[in-house]
């Protein structure tokens, strides 16, 4: 990509100019994906909720690591814990 020479008015979507993999001087586009919504519940992140989440937030939590901070709200309290409850309970 040699340069953006325009982008849309949400910002999700660019266009521009570079090589292409021929190294031949093509357009390109690039857009933006929303990130697919976490599963809250699976702590650990290995596509399980189960035991060791619960072990690995309450680590977590224990120790105010940010991680914990579910709500966002930069304060590490029983509205996480009961947030991650939930969550936990519903699975994915």
């Amino acid at each position: 990509m040699w340069y953006a020479s325009g982008i849309s008015e949400d910002g999700s979507t660019v266009i521009g100019v570079g090589n292409n993999p021929c190294d031949q001087p093509d357009i390109w586009m690039a857009r933006l994906l929303p990130e697919p919504a976490a599963c809250v519940g699976d702590f650990n992140e290995d596509g399980f909720v189960d035991f060791f989440d619960l072990v690995d937030f309450t680590d977590t939590f224990e120790r105010a690591g940010p991680r914990s901070d579910l709500n966002d709200d930069c304060f590490v309290d029983f509205f996480d814990y009961a947030s991650f409850v939930e969550a936990f309970d519903n699975g994915c």
